[in-house]
């Protein structure tokens, strides 16, 4: 349903304009200069999909969802959605597609969501039957029956983006872009949204992909994860296959009696910010007996407490990024 191929865009930014001794050699002009926010990537989506995309602020996230969804033309490269252009065919791309932006909204800050709704119903052409289908449907499994009828400001941030979420439904989209759907959103709001989409997915076979800073939303939600760093690919698969790499990987977490240096070999040690002494220690249980290590440690060094644990999935990607992979 989703094709991009060798997609890049670039931003032009503006020269240190505090420079004296720069603007002095330029003229007192100011120089630009670009920087790439995605760079070559491609990727292909399947119907039915949920796909994750994830990376450090800059990473080149949202920058990517809006080149797919048209807003922003790429400087090279193809996409295509549903066999479409959404740069040379916006109208007819947008009529199959719903967006939410977690930062912007479409919300009108003094209509209530039901007035926005009825907008959206003729912008989009849906029918009477459909609407009222689709609005009672969404508004149910969303939870927002009692929030639809009062003006925006008097909502919650939770109870505005399940609102926000309708308004990318209601014309019965085959794929849904969401960028940051859960920011600022307490627990019991980030599950309404997360079982809403699933059953969605279940039910209607919608394409779904989603940014987000929140590993569980992707864990919880996604199959398959795409991991963004400095605009470029450095991981496209699935979430299990991912886990399955770090199986046997463990971290040790170490409490000294006093602030001193470790010397262990085949492992990686990192001290704890905050914690003089503290220390996590990264290393393959398929390659190092755990036993064996907390003896030597003990044996070697004057311990106070010592917990062993699993890598977790928000581990894992900043594993990726950091490098820390024994």
């Amino acid at each position: 349903m989703i094709k991009v191929t060798n997609v890049s865009k670039r931003f032009k930014c503006r020269g240190n304009s505090f420079d004296v001794k720069n603007l002095i050699n330029n003229g007192f002009k100011s120089v630009s200069s670009y920087k790439e926010a995605v760079s070559n990537v491609s990727f292909n989506i399947k119907k039915g999909e949920i796909v994750g995309i994830v990376g450090r602020n800059g990473a080149g996230k949202t920058t990517l969802i809006k080149s797919v969804t048209g807003i922003l033309h790429p400087d090279t490269g193809n996409v295509l959605v549903n066999g479409i252009s959404p740069h040379k065919h916006r109208k007819k791309c947008v009529a199959d597609i719903g967006v939410v932006f977690g930062q912007k909204t479409q919300l009108n800050y003094d209509l209530t969501p039901m007035e926005m709704y009825r907008v959206l119903k003729c912008i989009y052409k849906i029918n009477d039957e459909r609407f009222n289908e689709n609005l009672l449907r969404f508004t149910e499994v969303l939870e927002v029956e009692d929030c639809i009828k009062r003006p925006v400001y008097q909502l919650s941030l939770g109870q505005k983006m399940r609102a926000e979420i309708i308004c990318a439904l209601l014309h019965s989209p085959s794929i849904l872009f969401l960028d940051e759907p859960t920011i600022g959103i307490d627990v019991i709001g980030k599950e309404k949204i997360r079982n809403c989409l699933k059953q969605l997915n279940e039910s209607d076979d919608i394409t779904i992909v989603i940014t987000s800073h929140d590993m569980k939303d992707i864990e919880e939600i996604c199959e398959r994860v795409i991991i963004l760093d400095e605009g470029k690919i450095i991981y496209d698969g699935s979430i299990e296959r991912l886990k399955s790499d770090y199986f046997s990987k463990r971290i040790m977490e170490i409490e000294l009696l006093n602030d001193e240096d470790i010397e262990l070999n085949n492992v990686i040690l990192k001290r704890v910010e905050g914690k003089p002494t503290s220390r996590l220690i990264y290393f393959d249980s398929q390659k190092i007996n755990c036993n064996q290590l907390i003896s030597d440690l003990v044996n070697k060094y004057e311990i106070k407490d010592i917990c062993v644990k699993e890598i977790s999935f928000e581990q894992i990607i900043k594993d990726m990024y950091s490098g820390n992979r024994v």
